[in-house]
């Protein structure tokens, strides 16, 4: 059950005030009940992206976790001032914009966002130097643990062993082959490569 504490109720001066990127979509919803279950982050932004029906709506309703009373807007650049933190699991054009906005305005970033294209990761590793930045392809403990495994396996087979990546996901999935499915494949061939 997630603790219903709006933005005026909070009472803890030392909780991390965060904005989601794209509030209304799967992964921004699990977002702000994640962010709202724990006790030292509170929800401060919710952001979607211009022309959306969700603009103006309750993110806690949104999410399907009761009225929080915040708002969701169209434009970072209106609540960039309100949070600590933005997260943003969104799509490479965007995050790549809304990391110049955090840079400026010295708010940190998790980026759960794939698909990024050199200038992009040019982009990122740029506005790490201003900003504390988490970045990850995915940041579920199943894949990590994969990718560990993954390691193992590229040290005892070494180049002799024929690798190939195969993926399933369900039919909303934007991004295909997935940063998943890269960043196993780019580990597998960095690994190779040294020994």
């Amino acid at each position: 059950m997630s603790q219903q504490i709006t933005a005026q109720e909070n009472t803890n001066k030392q909780a991390i005030k965060v904005g989601v990127i794209g509030a209304g979509g799967r992964m921004g919803r699990m977002l702000i009940e994640a962010v709202q279950d724990n006790s030292q982050t509170i929800l401060n932004a919710a952001i979607e992206r211009q022309g959306s029906s969700l603009v103006g709506a309750d993110a806690g309703e949104v999410a399907a976790i009761g009225r929080l009373e915040v708002q969701i807007v169209d434009d970072l650049k209106v609540v960039i001032n309100d949070i600590d933190v933005l997260i943003d699991f969104s799509l490479p054009d965007a995050t790549e914009q809304n990391m110049q906005i955090c840079a400026v305005n010295n708010v940190a970033m998790v980026i759960g966002t794939t698909g990024f294209n050199e200038q992009q990761e040019q982009v990122l590793a740029k506005a790490s130097e201003k900003i504390a930045i988490v970045y990850a392809g995915n940041y579920s403990t199943g894949v990590n643990l994969s990718l560990k495994l993954l390691s193992m396996a590229a040290k005892a087979f070494g180049e002799d062993a024929d690798v190939e990546v195969i993926e399933a996901h369900h039919k909303h999935k934007i991004d295909a082959p997935s940063g998943t499915a890269y960043m196993m494949a780019e580990a597998w061939q960095k690994l190779v490569d040294r020994i």
